[in-house]
This record gives structure tokens, C-alpha cells and sequence, in this order.
């Protein structure tokens, strides 16, 4: 559940702490969790703010959303690029 490896399990056992204390008793499971907010398929601009943020978060979005996003980037470095040959 937390991602505990052997070592940190070890450690919390060597520990003078209880570690029912510690442990977790129960996982809570839930439905499946929307990519993009209702506002944001409401709004352009927050669609790809939303979208940007996931991104660069490492969080998974949507195949279309994420070529989307490598075509945009993309296109920005080159622009960015010419801009700085050009003086």
C-alpha cells in the first residue's frame, strides 16, 4: 500500500513504536477517476492547463492528449530556436 520495501519494514519493526500504529488496517478502493475536469471540458484554456500539468507531473493521460502535447512542445523548442539564430 505505501510502497514499503523489506528494509523499511525491518526498520519500523527494530523501532520501539507499535507498528499497528503505523500499518494500514484497510485500503480504500474507488471508482475510476475522470483525466480532465468537468471544467476544463468546459474551457480550452484550462483543458490545456490541466492537460500541461498532468503531463509534467508524470501523471497518465490519454494517448491523444499526449501527442498533442509532444507535437506542441515540439513546435515551441523549434520556434524558440529560430528566434534565438535570428538575433
Amino acid at each position: 500500500v505505501h510502497g514499503l520495501s523489506k528494509n523499511h519494514v525491518d526498520m519500523m519493526l527494530d523501532g520501539e513504536q507499535d507498528i499497528s500504529e503505523m500499518w494500514p488496517s484497510a485500503v480504500e478502493l474507488s471508482e475510476k477517476e475522470e483525466v480532465i475536469s468537468d471544467y476544463a471540458r468546459k474551457s480550452v484554456e484550462e483543458f490545456f492547463a490541466e492537460s500541461m500539468a498532468f503531463y509534467f507531473i508524470g501523471r497518465k493521460i490519454p494517448k491523444a492528449i499526449q501527442a498533442a502535447i509532444d507535437k506542441t512542445l515540439s513546435r515551441l523548442i523549434r520556434t524558440a530556436a529560430s528566434q534565438d539564430t535570428r538575433g
